[in-house]
């Protein structure tokens, strides 16, 4: 027999080490505060003089608070060198607490709050380990006091931290944001200083429980804004209206996005088991498998309340009619994608590598994106937060000015400022000016990479070798000199010959001062001006850092005219007094010790597109219909122009004969029915299976097994993913679920990545088959109330907490009046037990039932092999604080809890606060956990 062909691998297992090595073998500080301060102090000449010519510096704030114009150049230079300063420093760490109370309830939040005290108090009495007597010497193979070895062997110093001073340890609350508090460390100070560990392993902790979400204060602002726009003044809650559907365009990694779903959710006093007239949040993201990021990030949210939809597809097509019933959004929240210059803080690279170009390039993207949105998206009175981590007006006051120029006055920015209470802000400006690199990419392209360090290094130490060889070597030796030099770069021009023959030079490389002159047009080289003179400035911006400067369209030159659009211009004085752009908001990095951010708020005060008329004519209808005692519907096309109207009907006539035909999984397994957003019915592979009905031959025996049913029970809410035979039946709620009944369905035009909550999970350990799933954890809280008692009963808190692993036994159990050996005995079976178990097991495993109460043991001992519920008394009609417990009928004597570890974290925690609150009888007191 052959050996086959004979496939070479490339071992990257060997390699990666070796890369490891050679960063880790660097200077610790590298990675630290001093290589951030390190790389701002040596300068960012071009984005300096760039910002300094927008006028960036022209106003500070006084000690006061209050807003004020530099009338010196001490006064703004002063404001420069603080900004630059800030833009040296670490990021401070910030998070909050999640807002929705079925999460965790006010009690917990205070809680929590004494807690984190707690745990800065523990650090600010820490005291370094006393180091060992330096003078004894450091035994053979061992490291001295001053060194450590890596795993590749080398040597290292490593870092010595000192205890933490109190303006380092203090706690600061964000003014707009209930629960959210700034630090004054970095996250990387938290992640690595010893006296910060515990705190540290706390916010891990928390926060994959659901109840911390660590998030940048300035990322906190736009979904305050979009849900708090109503206030007139600064307010506490979220309190977005009941039953508003939102859309987030570009929602990963979903930070804001769950800050939305908790403004949805708190807005909601008592969420009831059918989830109706709730709201609904469209999460999308261009990016898959950013997408399937925000799904986990939005999993902690989702558990209490399940009305999220993540979706993948661009932002700039995202389809219209999306919205229950085919309706438009009531918010839509744009948070683009940017150069992001205000984010150099936490990622120096930024700084760096920062260039016009981005910006403009972006431009298109960030209008295309926010146009449809505002034309397409969003419904007539509804409202669109644009926002960027950048400061650059190009991507800022440029895209609002051009929507509002396009609207033609259907549009009207709001007044946001006074939203955010305490925290400082700057207004928009009207004027800027528009400048970029002269060159093309590639020309900037080839400039970097003749100023790269390596490739100066290299030139250098080629140099000196040529000079040390033509000093030591004869003449004789001037042929492998040329062979050498034909190997590196060589600081000579080349020749070359053209189509006539003549010899041409080729572009020189830059050596030298040319090299010094281009490296001020970048970092390197500090900008210290003498002037705040606006010519002054845009001298320096224009012929020091080698910016091109277009004061209208008709000055930039044709080959820059793909880069720079019209709509980047400032808007004209009367356009610029109509448009009024100092409503929208800018946050410098020094103002708040934040990063630097923009955020604006439109209003859509009249019809744009095609969409905004077919809604208004279908409202006319809806009205007249009413009036005249008749049901309203179909001339939902009526104001659209007969070929259009004929086209639009196809595609509607299309989709409703695709619904007719049974939803199966094709040979690929896939029945999304997807393809591009446009084509609806045309199949793309592309596209993650979608949500389909099951059959009732599936559910028929789940229902009457659980003893599911009563009024208000959905059976349809229950789906699976094509292809995925059934193996999880998801929940989903009822608003989501009427969208994709809708004739336009969704998942027919975006990828749907996820929904719904897993509620039964296949499980093939019954051995009277009668059924195949098991419940979930998930969405258990959302099947209670249409459960018999059948499997299902309510248990005291003591039996709850041996649920949990909490207490090992319950008062007047069997196993409490267990003897010594038996005792002994036991535990020895269950140590055994615990082998094997996986990360998200209980870590209890199975129990024995002798552990719970008499009343726990015999309602256990009567049910068959399989799963039930457990629910806390006193929690048997408040579904949404979740305080319920799946469990599992085990062979023999014994039940085991079917919760991932992080969750009974979370149920530990709500016990914690929920015993503080006790009645005297032992029973949960009036208020519970909220």
């Amino acid at each position: 027999m052959g050996r086959g062909k004979r496939v070479r691998k490339n071992n990257y297992c060997k390699k990666r080490p070796q890369h490891w090595k050679k960063a880790n073998n660097e200077d610790d500080d590298k990675r630290g505060q001093d290589f951030i301060a390190s790389t701002v102090n040596a300068g960012n000449f071009k984005m300096e003089a760039y910002y300094a010519a927008q006028g960036l510096h022209h106003e500070s704030f006084a000690s006061e608070g209050e807003r004020k114009t530099n009338t010196t150049f001490e006064e703004w230079n002063e404001e420069r060198l603080k900004w630059r300063k800030c833009l040296g420093e670490g990021l401070p760490a910030s998070f909050r607490f999640c807002q929705c109370n079925q999460v965790i309830s006010n009690a917990m939040k205070e809680e929590m709050h004494q807690q984190l005290k707690q745990f800065l108090k523990q650090a600010k009495e820490w005291k370094p380990p006393v180091a060992e007597d330096a003078s004894a010497e450091p035994k053979d193979g061992a490291d001295d006091d001053k060194t450590k070895t890596r795993a590749s062997g080398r040597k290292y110093a490593p870092i010595v931290y000192e205890p933490l001073e109190d303006k380092d340890l203090q706690l600061t609350d964000i003014p707009f944001c209930p629960h959210g508090y700034q630090m004054a460390v970095d996250r990387v100070l938290i992640r690595k200083h010893p006296a910060l560990k515990p705190l540290h392993q706390w916010l891990v902790e928390r926060t994959e429980c659901g109840h911390v979400t660590r998030q940048e204060t300035v990322s906190m602002i736009p979904p305050i804004v979009l849900l708090n726009h109503q206030q007139q003044s600064t307010t506490t809650d979220s309190t977005p209206t009941k039953g508003d559907v939102i859309l987030d365009m570009c929602a990963a990694p979903g930070s804001k996005t769950s800050q939305l779903l908790e403004g949805l959710a708190s807005n909601v006093t008592e969420v009831d088991a059918t989830n109706s007239n709730t709201g609904l949040l469209v999460a999308n993201d261009v990016n898959p498998s950013r997408a399937h990021m925000l799904t986990h990030q939005l999993k902690r949210i989702l558990h209490h309340f399940p009305v999220a939809l993540v979706t993948a597809a661009p932002a700039q097509t995202f389809p219209s009619s999306t919205g229950p019933g085919g309706r438009l959004f009531d918010k839509i929240l744009a948070d683009v994608p940017c150069s992001g210059d205000g984010t150099s803080r936490k990622n120096i690279h930024v700084w760096k590598t920062w260039s016009l170009v981005g910006a403009h390039a972006l431009h298109k993207l960030q209008l295309d994106i926010a146009w449809k949105g505002v034309a397409t998206l969003l419904k007539t009175g509804g409202y669109m937060c644009y926002s960027t981590c950048s400061l650059n007006p190009v991507e800022d006051e440029a895209v609002v000015s051009e929507l509002l120029r396009k609207s033609e006055g259907n549009l009207e920015l709001v007044d946001i400022a006074h939203l955010l209470g305490d925290f400082k802000t700057r207004p928009g400006i009207s004027t800027w000016k528009v400048m970029s690199e002269p060159g093309s990419r590639r020309e900037m392209r080839n400039r970097d990479n003749k100023r790269n360090a390596k490739m100066q290094q290299r030139r250098k130490e080629y140099e000196e070798n040529q000079a040390a060889k033509d000093d030591s070597k004869s003449d004789e030796a001037a042929p492998a000199e040329e062979e050498n030099k034909s190997e590196l770069p060589s600081s000579e021009p080349a020749e070359s010959q053209n189509a006539d023959g003549d010899v041409e030079m080729a572009d020189e490389p830059m050596v030298g001062n040319e090299v010094e002159e281009d490296v001020k047009r970048s970092t390197g080289q500090i900008f210290e001006p003498t002037s705040m003179d606006d010519d002054y400035l845009m001298n320096l911006a224009t012929e020091s850092a080698g910016l091109a400067y277009f004061k209208t369209m008709s000055d930039v030159p044709p080959e820059l005219t793909g880069r720079i659009r019209p709509s980047v211009f400032p808007p004209s004085p009367e356009e610029a007094t109509k448009f009024h752009l100092q409503r929208c908001i800018r946050v410098l990095a020094h103002d708040n010790n934040t990063g630097g951010f923009f955020v604006a708020l439109l209003k859509k005060v009249g019809p744009i597109g095609a969409q905004d008329r077919r809604d208004v004519k279908r409202e006319r209808l809806a009205k007249e219909a009413a009036e005249a005692g008749e049901e309203a519907g179909g001339e939902e096309w009526a104001d659209e122009p007969d070929a259009k109207r004929a086209r639009i009907d196809e595609g509607v006539a299309a989709t409703d004969a695709d619904e007719e035909e049974e939803i199966s999984p094709d040979d690929n397994g896939d029945a999304s029915g997807g393809g591009n957003p446009g084509e609806r019915g045309k199949r793309n592979p592309k596209f993650d299976l979608a949500f389909v009905p099951l059959s009732d031959d599936l559910l028929d025996p789940l229902i009457k097994y659980y003893g599911l049913g009563g009024p208000g029970f959905r059976k349809d809410v229950f789906m699976a993913r094509a292809g995925s035979e059934n193996k999880t039946i998801c929940y989903i709620a009822p608003a989501i679920k009427d969208l994709f009944d809708h004739k336009m369905d969704i998942q027919k035009r975006v990828n749907v990545i996820a929904t719904g909550l897993k509620a039964f999970v296949r499980n093939s350990t019954l051995r009277d088959g009668e059924i195949t799933h098991r419940l979930a954890q998930e969405a258990a809280h959302f099947l209670v109330p249409f459960m018999s008692d059948k499997r299902k009963f309510s248990v005291s808190l003591t039996d709850f907490e041996v649920c949990l692993g909490i207490v090992s036994a319950a008062p007047g159990s069997e196993a409490a009046t267990a003897t010594p050996q038996e005792e002994e005995k036991e535990e020895g079976t269950e140590s055994a037990e615990k082998k094997g178990k996986s990360k998200n097991s209980n870590p209890m495993n199975m129990m024995k039932i002798d552990r719970f109460s008499p009343e726990f043991a015999a309602r256990a001992r009567a049910l068959e092999e399989g799963g039930f519920i457990v629910v806390l008394e006193g929690f048997e009609e408040r579904h949404d604080e979740k305080m319920v417990l799946v469990m599992w009928r085990c062979r023999g004597d014994h039940v085991n809890t079917l919760v991932a570890a992080v969750e009974l974290e979370s149920f530990r925690s709500k016990l914690l606060v929920l015993k503080k609150g006790l009645n005297d009888d032992g029973k949960a007191g009036s208020q519970g956990l909220l």
